[in-house]
């Protein structure tokens, strides 16, 4: 079972964090039960998780807003690591969310899916970075290309359109993380829906990327 500290902006409540400037912030922090202790810098329960039928946990925010992270990726995350869920107003883009959130885009991972030798490949790199595919081909030593939105929309069928989490394990994919990332304190990435950020230290993010490929491939914008 999950546990969960929320924060929010309500009166009588701390003040939400500068990481978020949605009218109400919200934060859940989730993982194994055995893997953390309960955290006391943050208030507890301010909203229940609602339960549903399937024992999904949904935590509403400030009016009645879900998070609704990706089914798969929360799955994954609940299993493997601790982390914490933040809930901000929609956003287009990784960009645009850290800008949202007030965090720096060099610390906001984003992946971008490439083609493959017949298959596909997640390129995880800073919001901040733009990818070098000449790079990438050097290193892998083989042609990679960008996937089309259709493409994409297949393999992340559980997640909004341009929302890709920065996780490729548990979407079948193999992974190639960016060094500029690897070595931050921590990293926030999408929830697979436009409206929530997950947060994870650097131990957590090398739990979820276990398997993946390391290399230079970007440069910053």
């Amino acid at each position: 079972m999950l546990s969960f500290d929320l924060e929010c902006s309500r009166a009588g409540y701390p003040a939400p964090s500068s990481r978020c400037n949605s009218i109400a912030c919200v934060r859940i922090v989730a993982g194994p039960a055995q893997a953390y202790p309960e955290s006391p810098a943050i208030a507890r329960i301010v909203k229940r998780p609602r339960m549903l039928s399937s024992g999904v946990s949904i935590a509403l925010g400030n009016g009645g807003h879900a998070m609704s992270i990706a089914p798969t990726l929360q799955r994954y995350l609940d299993q493997n690591v601790t982390y914490e869920a933040i809930q901000h107003e929609p956003t287009v883009s990784s960009t645009r969310t850290a800008e949202a959130c007030h965090i720096s885009g060099d610390r906001m991972a984003k992946g971008i899916v490439l083609r493959r030798d017949g298959g596909y490949l997640l390129a995880v790199l800073p919001a901040s970075h733009h990818i070098h595919l000449q790079d990438l081909r050097m290193q892998l030593d083989d042609k990679v290309d960008l996937a089309t939105e259709d493409e994409i929309a297949q393999l992340f069928r559980d997640c909004a359109r341009g929302a890709v989490p920065a996780v490729g394990e548990c979407y079948g994919l193999d992974v190639i993380v960016d060094d500029s990332i690897d070595t931050l304190p921590d990293v926030y990435l999408e929830g697979g829906d436009h409206i929530t950020l997950i947060h994870v230290d650097r131990g957590q993010f090398a739990r979820l990327n276990l398997e993946a490929r390391r290399g230079r491939f970007s440069a910053h914008d």
